[in-house]
């Protein structure tokens, strides 16, 4: 129990501190003190870096597969916001549509990864 309410108090600590940055950012740059529009296609990363935390630091089973997801489309996002092997938006969408076909098949052979599953708790 002790140890849940730790890892509940770092999940609101780093979400609550995210924020913050975000916030003070996007703050600074409308009064022109940064300029963070050469940076904003970036923001993918944070949800790769979410999806990372929660694969390293699980509160329960489900939390694996949430981070899995988080992972791969922060990943997929991140690849079309920069052009990355020359794929965009345009050209990459079916491969959205093969990451939610494979995470469907692996939700119904690993329960303990799909995040909507409450026997997975």
């Amino acid at each position: 129990m002790i140890e849940d309410k730790d890892h509940m108090n770092r999940g609101r600590l780093f979400g609550g501190a995210t924020l913050i940055v975000l916030g003070l950012m996007l703050f600074l740059e409308r009064y022109g003190v940064v300029e963070i529009g050469q940076y904003w296609r970036f923001w993918p990363l944070l949800l790769v870096f979410f999806g990372l935390f929660q694969l390293v630091a699980p509160r329960s089973p489900s939390d694996r597969g949430s981070g899995l997801w988080l992972l791969l489309i922060g990943a997929w996002l991140q690849i079309n916001l920069v052009n990355l092997f020359g794929l965009s938006f345009h050209t990459s969408w079916p491969l959205l549509l093969i990451l939610i076909g494979v995470g469907i098949l692996l939700g119904g052979f690993f329960p303990q990864l799909d995040p909507e599953d409450p026997a997975a708790e």
